[in-house]
């Protein structure tokens, strides 16, 4: 079941590393559009950077990995909210009439 499960790990993750970086081309105005590559950079830095450290210390205060589980399922929702409020800025010099 390990192998199966790391199968499917490794396709989703591919499948959402491209989904994450198409949003500053599709969301910001052109000015700005490396501004916010940096900003999604940067916050994966982070995440990449701190989630071991705060998965290991829960797993060490709690004994299992259950609410290290369900650490990563808050942050993964309380990340998904402000996405909810971003608009898609429309390029009219790329619409077709």
């Amino acid at each position: 079941h390990a192998t199966l499960l790391t199968i499917f790990i490794g396709v989703f993750i591919g499948l959402v590393s491209p989904a994450i970086f198409s949003f500053p081309a599709e969301l910001l105005p052109e000015p700005i559009i490396g501004f916010g590559f940096g900003i999604v950079g940067t916050n994966l830095g982070i995440g990449i950077s701190l989630g071991p450290y705060v998965v290991g210390m829960l797993r060490d205060a709690t004994g299992n990995y259950i609410w290290s589980f369900a650490a990563m399922a808050t942050f993964t929702a309380l990340g998904i909210i402000p996405v909810l409020f971003l608009k898609r800025q429309t390029n009219k010099s790329l619409q077709v009439n």
